[in-house]
């Protein structure tokens, strides 16, 4: 029987949508897959040419060639040539090589200025030259009275300490006083340097100056300078915040740790390490003559070539080797090209799946498909309750779709409409006595739905026929069955040894009742 089913195209294109769940985990697996694939094959392919690359270079560079570096002096016989780095390049490059040193000379420029900085920052910082175990150090701590009182209710008066120290705080960390310190302490140092030196806050009413230096006569003769500041603008800061007074509570002198100084020489030593690093990175890929054009470009200068006069000219296969060098490829994480090969890939073998699954189950497809390939007349369909699961509005979505949008009738209509056709068969064919069995599990639930409905006639219900032998016998009472199957869940084979029984008992089948999703 299950020979006369046929393939319903339509069908299996639902049933491969409604695994969208599937698909998308395939999809997802597949373009993961074939992208890292992609990447692997190409980072490959980025090292064989890197290998091969460096060994064109060393042989270009073990080549005996007749120039040596600039800072050599030309023997009698030997003549110099002066090159631009463009002419050079023009002359021992191809366009390529040079556009690729053009590159790194524009980055390692950036890193040398760095480098530079900080190599300056540490040799001329007075601060990181201190033993950073016993630091010298002097502190001086003034007292600022405004004489100010709060009185109740407020006045218009405002304490002005914290604006007087503000502005004392930004004159002695002034360029002028930082110069005059370090005159007075014989030090050749930009102001820069000494503000490190520098410590003035604001505490309450008090304010904090602290000096470092070399030695306690240096710190001494610096905080003198700090003092004569404050001196001097004593008087210009009491004509803009009113009558005030500054008094000297004490100066101590003291040798202090500073752990500071040990974290800061250690960040500048690791900055400078790793600018180092990047530096041999960016050159560790180019040959000598790379080399002498990037030392060109980033010193601004020229390159010079001795020459003897028996080599004057370039051997002829030179350029041959120089256009030979290989590309190393660029390695992309992300390939379009591989994640859609392994979506579509992804996709195809959800398809297979799909068309596997519904080949070898065996299964009811299809409501249409007891009529066509078994002959059975079907009186109506009814939908499956299921439990709701999440995203189940997908799925419907899917189903309306292939049933031609929204159902037009409720399932209380369509059991109305069912019953009313078993009701006007059973009057037709003077029929009394029916019974309504199947392969589904929903036999029970649907036949207390259609009980009150069918209340002229004797219908009753039971399992499977081919499984339960009381089924059997009290079908075999019956003057008509119905049978009740399901789309999924009833075998072709079940279903033709239910017809087979019926024809064998010489019961009339009236139809068929097809659950559906």
């Amino acid at each position: 029987m299950e020979a006369n089913v046929r393939f319903d195209f339509i069908d299996l294109i639902r049933r491969f949508l409604l695994k969208w769940r599937m698909i998308l985990i395939f999809v997802l697996i597949g373009a993961l897959l074939f992208n890292t694939y992609s990447f692997v094959r190409q980072k490959q392919k980025a090292n064989a040419a890197e290998k091969a690359r460096a060994e064109v270079i060393k042989n270009m560079d073990n080549q005996t060639e007749a120039e040596t570096q600039s800072s050599e002096i030309a023997e009698p016989g030997e003549q110099i040539i002066v090159y631009t780095p463009e002419e050079y390049a023009q002359e021992y490059l191809n366009e390529n090589l040079y556009e690729e040193v053009v590159n790194t000379a524009a980055v390692y420029s950036l890193y040398q200025r760095q480098y530079q900085d900080i190599m300056e920052y540490v040799s001329h910082s007075v601060w990181l030259s201190l033993d950073a175990a016993r630091v010298p150090t002097v502190t001086t701590q003034y007292h600022i009275d405004t004489h100010y009182e709060a009185v109740y209710p407020v006045t218009e008066y405002k304490d002005e300490t914290d604006n007087i120290g503000r502005a004392l705080i930004n004159i002695l960390k002034t360029e002028q006083v930082m110069k005059s310190m370090a005159e007075a302490a014989g030090l050749d140092a930009a102001p820069a340097y000494l503000m490190e030196l520098v410590d003035v806050s604001l505490s309450g009413d008090n304010l904090l100056i602290t000096v470092r230096g070399k030695d306690e006569a240096s710190c001494n003769q610096m905080m003198s300078v700090l003092k004569q500041a404050v001196s001097v603008q004593f008087l210009s800061l009491r004509t803009k915040y009113g009558q005030f007074d500054i008094s000297e509570i004490s100066t101590n002198y003291s040798e202090r740790v500073e752990t500071s100084i040990l974290s800061t020489r250690q960040t500048q030593n690791s900055n400078m390490n790793t600018i180092r690093s990047q530096m041999n990175a960016l050159t560790s890929g180019l040959s000598k003559r790379q080399l002498k054009v990037l030392n060109a470009i980033v010193d601004n200068t020229n390159v010079e070539v001795v020459i003897s006069g028996a080599n004057t000219d370039k051997t002829e296969d030179e350029p041959e080797v120089i256009a030979e060098l290989p590309k190393v490829p660029a390695v992309h994480l992300i390939s379009k090209k591989y994640l859609l090969l392994g979506a579509v890939i992804g996709l195809f073998l959800v398809a297979v799946w799909t068309v596997i699954e519904v080949l070898a189950k065996g299964r009811l497809r299809m409501a249409k498909d007891l009529e066509e390939g078994f002959g059975v007349h079907e009186i109506g369909t009814l939908p499956v309750q299921k439990k709701k699961k999440p995203l189940d509005a997908v799925d419907r979505t899917i189903n309306r779709w292939f049933a031609g949008g929204v159902a037009r009738y409720s399932e209380e209509e369509r059991l109305d409409m069912i019953c009313a056709g078993i009701r006007l068969y059973a009057e037709k064919n003077g029929i009394g006595k029916m019974y309504l069995t199947g392969t589904s599990k929903e036999i029970p639930s649907v036949f207390e739905k259609m009980k009150n409905r069918l209340d002229t006639l004797e219908v009753n219900s039971g399992r499977s026929v081919v499984y339960d032998p009381e089924s059997l016998a009290r079908m075999a009472e019956s003057e008509a069955v119905i049978l009740l199957e399901q789309v999924d869940e009833t075998r072709y084979s079940e279903l033709d040894r239910e017809l087979k029984l019926c024809k064998e008992y010489r019961i009339p089948v009236i139809g068929s009742i097809v659950l559906t999703d």
